[in-house]
């Protein structure tokens, strides 16, 4: 493919800007043309702040192919009674998804409902705040449909700890009925429903469509539904079944070289711009440079993306260095990944790792475990906290990271493709540079030690405290979230057991009632590190509550902050004197932690009294 053709080619796509909806919600409420939702509904529905931009790429400039955007274009413009309200657009990882979602968005203007991408890097995978997130984005475009919610959400105003199917008709069949001003709505807003296959729970994925489709069916609600994912079997199962597929409108990504003038374009803007920055000849790049990038890409945008960062953001080189390097990447693969759809990307990953000086490797390892812990939305002092890394070792590491993440002004990191994360999660992929081997195991033996201390320091031999409603120091709460999720990540040893089987539970709680947070990781996450105990010590750590019905229970139950939500997944952990209650609260992935009520049901009494 010349120059030429490649150009001729972009000049007949549609391209794009860079589309701002904020894929969660806007706490702020932020000002529209049809009013500013109220503060009480806005804890209503989402009961805790949701502000992670909920975005999995720092690329959405990739130019989706044209014919795909088209075909959506006609999905989404068809009124007519017949045409089918549900899209269901699939592909592999790094097939362009999310730029084709973006792009869309950016095409409709007015008549964008709302956009949510499901993340677990931003904590936007709970499927209890989907649809209270969909209702509130509804909210701030249509002030009618705002004040039938609010007042709904005043009647009632814990939305998002009930059931899928009731949120849905809460949120959305009733104050619709009962919304007198439906001009709207005659258009059929069009709701973005992004990274289906991360939201936390397989179960509530196809809940979700299930309770859309029955809408579609029953017309209880105007909108029309866009879901995009990977192809996941429940997923592919779920929109097979006859009376959602009848509604549906299906469409399949492929990886095909018939996209290389899309890639090509893609490819040559993107090049000609870092040759302009940084002054490098017109000549540059190659006419056969473009061909071999797209050789290499075989058919896969996201690896000329990853290329393109790889060529800008690798400082330590020249972009023309950088692009030299790139093309002489030996063709021979591992075996492990020869048959990966993303070896090539791999291959890129492996490159930016082995370019980390060694001094800065392990610092660098750890913001990628933050990522793997879904730790990494901290930001600022708080981050730097959590890692054990100055703000020298910090920048320093990023800086060799700059090819695959983005760093911003407050320390918040965004990575460069999800994939990223899959790479140095699997020592198939990334071999010594895997950050849940050595890295993790070292990071929580570190985290169990701070952990200790800061007990040792803050009780000073005081019994817990009693104080159901302190709040915990966030460094404090950043290091049990994380030890806790690294239970959930790596092996549970009988040594590393038999730590836990000695540990103090009971003073987890210095502060008064403790709340850990497995934000990112698959609902109930503590059910799955339990059966990963060892047999011979697993009861010795933690235990079913079998006696539900207990005083000491209900007491604990009665002047809790929050409620179990799901009592089978309701523990005691440690034993004798150093034990505490466990149970999952109403969002499935968050757990309170209260001691064992031996030393408070005096307080309890003093409580009720009161």
């Amino acid at each position: 493919m010349s120059l030429e053709e490649v150009e001729t080619a972009h000049s007949s796509e549609v391209t794009t800007g860079s589309y701002t909806a904020d894929t969660s919600v806007d706490l702020e409420g932020s000002e529209t043309s049809s009013g500013k939702p109220s503060a009480d509904l806005r804890r209503g529905l989402l009961g805790s702040p949701v502000t992670e931009q909920a975005r999995n790429s720092i690329l959405h400039h990739y130019y989706p192919p044209c014919h795909y955007l088209e075909r959506l274009r006609r999905w989404g413009a068809k009124n007519t009674i017949n045409a089918k309200r549900i899209s269901w657009v699939c592909g592999p990882a790094g097939i362009g998804k999310s730029a084709l979602a973006h792009s869309f968005a950016d095409s409709l203007g007015p008549k964008l409902g709302a956009f949510f991408c499901f993340s677990e890097i931003n904590h936007t995978n709970n499927p209890s705040h989907f649809f209270p997130s969909i209702s509130y984005q509804l909210s701030l475009r249509i002030k009618p449909y705002a004040a039938s919610v609010d007042e709904i959400v005043q009647q009632n105003p814990v939305v998002y700890g009930k059931p899928l199917s009731q949120q849905f008709h809460e949120l959305f069949v009733r104050p619709l009925r009962d919304t007198e001003d439906k001009e709207w709505f005659l258009d059929e807003p069009i709701v973005i429903i992004d990274g289906l296959e991360e939201c936390a729970d397989e179960r509530a994925q196809e809940n979700i469509i299930k309770i859309i489709a029955q809408s579609v069916r029953e017309r209880s609600t105007p909108f029309r539904w866009l879901f995009l994912g990977r192809p996941e079997p429940q997923l592919l199962n779920t929109f097979d079944i006859p009376n959602i597929l009848s509604y549906t409108f299906q469409l399949e990504l492929s990886i095909s070289r018939q996209f290389d003038h899309e890639i090509g374009s893609f490819l040559v803007d993107e090049l000609r711009k870092i040759g302009q920055k940084h002054g490098l000849p017109q000549s540059w790049p190659s006419e056969q440079d473009i061909r071999t990038l797209l050789d290499l890409s075989a058919g896969l945008p996201i690896y000329a993306s990853a290329a393109i960062q790889f060529i800008d953001k690798s400082t330590m080189h020249t972009p023309d260095e950088n692009l030299r390097t790139i093309l002489r990447l030996p063709r021979y693969l591992s075996q492990s990944i020869r048959g990966h759809h993303l070896r090539g990307l791999y291959q890129l990953y492996t490159l930016v790792m082995e370019r980390i000086p060694l001094d800065l490797l392990p610092s660098a390892q750890r913001i990628l475990l933050a990522g793997c812990l879904r730790m990494i939305t901290l930001s600022g002092q708080r981050l730097l906290s959590f890692l054990s890394l100055s703000e020298s070792q910090f920048q320093s590491a990023c800086a060799a990271l700059s090819p695959v993440i983005q760093v911003a002004d407050d320390c918040s990191i965004t990575f460069f493709h999800s994939s990223l994360l899959d790479f140095v999660s699997d020592t198939a992929f990334s071999g010594d540079f895997c950050v849940l081997a050595s890295p993790a195991l070292t990071f929580r033996e570190e985290l169990l030690r701070r952990l200790n201390e800061t007990l040792s320091a803050g009780l000073m031999g005081n019994e817990t405290s009693t104080a159901v409603d302190s709040a915990q120091p966030r460094a404090y709460q950043d290091i049990v979230n994380g030890f806790c999720k690294l239970l959930y990540l790596l092996p549970l040893d009988d040594q590393f057991a038999s730590v836990l089987r000695d540990f103090n539970f009971h003073k987890l709680c210095m502060f008064g009632e403790l709340t850990i947070d497995f934000g990112g990781l698959p609902l109930r996450a503590v059910d799955i590190i339990v059966t990963k105990m060892p047999d011979s010590l697993r009861n010795k750590i933690v235990h079913p509550i079998r006696d539900r019905s207990s005083i000491s229970y209900g007491i604990d139950r009665a002047y809790s902050t929050r409620r179990p939500a799901h009592p089978a997944s309701s523990y005691i952990l440690g034993r004798g004197d150093k034990k505490a209650f466990f149970w999952c609260n109403h969002d499935s992935a968050s757990y309170t932690v209260i001691p064992y009520p031996k030393h408070r049901i005096l307080k309890y009494l003093a409580q009720a009294v009161a």
